[in-house]
């Protein structure tokens, strides 16, 4: 018998919309240029807090200083920060609720910053036990052993998951790793797609 797939869904611009454009307009209100505002989540220091490996107090002071040219505090930082997550797309929770917990997982690069936002909009425990998020474990998804990691943790193979996400590179990594693959656009494309590989 053929195992029943494990569905591995992005978070973020898939169960949560996100638009980084909302983060630089609140800088730019707050004194910051334009074209530097722009870098806000496009550098070096922005991965490794992401990855867990940057406190916060540090990523605002390098942000400050190598990118906004600016000196916002670290509270006007967050906040300017987590703006950029809107609301959760319920549509796509519709599509996933008749996968049982067991068969669902999420999988998000995210930071502390991001997580608690998550939280504040979304209790995605009950949906899965099993979130796993980049400050958590150290790793971006295009990290090499990312899906070998994501296999170990869960003690099933990569040809088992089917990963729905919206950011191509990603999915590329993934496809070149074993899994099937889902690119998002909307939960209806993504309900006829997850229907024809599940069924």
């Amino acid at each position: 018998m053929t195992p029943i797939p494990t569905i591995a869904c992005d978070i973020g611009n898939v169960i949560i919309n996100a638009d980084h454009e909302i983060t630089y307009q609140v800088l730019v209100r707050a004194g910051v240029a334009s074209k530097n505002a722009k870098t806000f989540f496009e550098n070096n220091e922005y991965q490794e807090f992401s990855r867990g490996r940057m406190s916060a107090a540090d990523f605002c002071k390098a942000l400050n200083k190598k990118y906004l040219r600016s000196s916002l505090s670290d509270v006007i930082l967050e906040e300017a920060h987590n703006q950029h997550m809107t609301k959760v797309n319920w549509d796509v929770l519709n599509v996933l609720k008749g996968t049982p917990h067991t068969h669902l997982l999420f999988l998000t690069d995210t930071n502390l910053w991001q997580t608690q936002r998550e939280q504040q909009l979304i209790d995605l425990k009950k949906y899965s036990q099993t979130i796993i998020r980049s400050h958590e474990i150290h790793m971006l998804k295009s990290d090499n052993e990312y899906f070998a990691r994501m296999s170990h943790m869960t003690g099933l193979s990569l040809q088992n998951f089917v990963l729905i996400d919206d950011n191509q590179r990603i999915l590329q990594i993934a496809q070149g790793e074993g899994l099937q693959t889902v690119p998002f656009t909307t939960a209806q494309e993504l309900s006829s797609q997850l229907h024809a590989i599940l069924t």
